[in-house]
C-alpha cells in the first residue's frame, strides 16, 4: 500500500519527466530520475528486488558513486544509502508499485 512504502522511507517523486538527455553512460535517450531514500538494509534488499522486475537500465547515484539498481552489492556499497537518485530509462507506468 502507499502509507506501506511512504512508512519504509521509498519516496517516489519525479523530479523530471524525460530529461531531454539522459546521463545513463551508454544511453543517448531520455530518462527518467527519481528522489529514493532507503532506511536500512531491508529497504534495500525489497528495492533492488523490485528493480528487477523493470526491464530496463536502472541505475543509483549518490554523490560520486553511480552502481547498477539491481545488483544488491553495489546498492549495499553505497555509504549513504538514504539519499539517492535513481535513474531510468522505464517509464512511471513501468514501475512496480513497490518503488
Amino acid at each position: 500500500s502507499e502509507s506501506e512504502t511512504a512508512e519504509k522511507g521509498v519516496e517516489r517523486a519525479a523530479m523530471a519527466n524525460g530529461t531531454p538527455e539522459c546521463r545513463l553512460p551508454w544511453k543517448g535517450g531520455a530518462c527518467v530520475e527519481y528522489r529514493i531514500r532507503l532506511n536500512g538494509i531491508q529497504d534495500i534488499k525489497e528495492f533492488v528486488e523490485a528493480v528487477n522486475h523493470i526491464g530496463k537500465t536502472c541505475e543509483v547515484v549518490s554523490g560520486r558513486y553511480r552502481v547498477n539498481a539491481k545488483s544488491l552489492i553495489g546498492m549495499l556499497a553505497i555509504p549513504e544509502a538514504n539519499s539517492m537518485i535513481m535513474e531510468t530509462e522505464a517509464a512511471e507506468e513501468e514501475l512496480p508499485a513497490k518503488i
